[in-house]
């Protein structure tokens, strides 16, 4: 049930989401008309823990007016050590999506990697089976998160219509995120976080969430 004000910061995806990939949903036949395509493909960069994921399963909680469907995976479940397998499992996977849905693979650079670089076949494999699904089924938005978006398969890159970094927090941004933190992790008046603001730049959301879960279990401890 996550929405957009759960979620501080990266207004660059949220904006992207909002104005353009749902909006085609909201107005699909004055696009149509207009020849505005739709979206078939994003991906989202950043550092671990900064959200990508978390921001897209919000935007289409909080934009999609349940016009779009999205299905989270990690990229291990489409992968497999027998020839054939991660074929099916993609094959299955998206012939199974009859309406429009969002498949967000996280850390998609890892089963889809440039096939200069592979060696495997299996890596291979997965690439091309995920190619002929998304060509197959124009049900389907590709939305991958990544770290190394120069690492991904150029034949993947072909079917994306836009690259979005998701930055680390700034600072105001971080000392929301320590106050919002601070309504499920009550700490004492001993701790700044003004101070802890300043002091995290270059650290994710997910950080901050450990700094507090660390400093209250030392409060405890004392």
């Amino acid at each position: 049930n996550v929405t957009v004000d759960d979620v501080i910061g990266l207004n660059d995806v949220k904006e992207f989401f909002r104005d353009t990939l749902i909006y085609y949903y909201k107005n699909k036949e004055r696009c149509d008309k207009l020849g505005v395509s739709q979206t078939r493909g994003i991906i989202i960069k950043g550092a671990p823990g900064v959200g990508k994921t978390l921001v897209c399963a919000a935007c289409v909680n909080s934009y999609g007016n349940k016009l779009i469907d999205f299905k989270i995976i990690d990229s291990s479940e489409l992968s497999s050590n027998q020839k054939g397998e991660s074929e099916k499992k993609i094959k299955e996977l998206f012939s199974k999506i009859k309406k429009d849905t969002l498949i967000i693979i996280d850390e998609i650079d890892t089963i889809v990697s440039s096939r200069r670089k592979l060696s495997s076949v299996l890596a291979k494999e997965i690439t091309s089976a995920i190619i002929k699904a998304l060509d197959r089924n124009k049900h389907v938005v590709l939305i991958g998160t990544t770290n190394f978006p120069e690492d991904i398969d150029d034949a993947i890159m072909r079917r994306v219509d836009e690259v979005i970094e998701a930055p680390y927090p700034n600072y105001k941004d971080r000392l929301r995120m320590f106050e919002k933190c601070l309504e499920i992790f009550p700490l004492d008046d001993s701790v700044n976080i003004k101070e802890l603001a300043k002091e995290t730049e270059g650290f994710t959301g997910n950080d901050i969430l450990t700094i507090l879960k660390r400093k209250l279990g030392m409060i405890y401890m004392k």
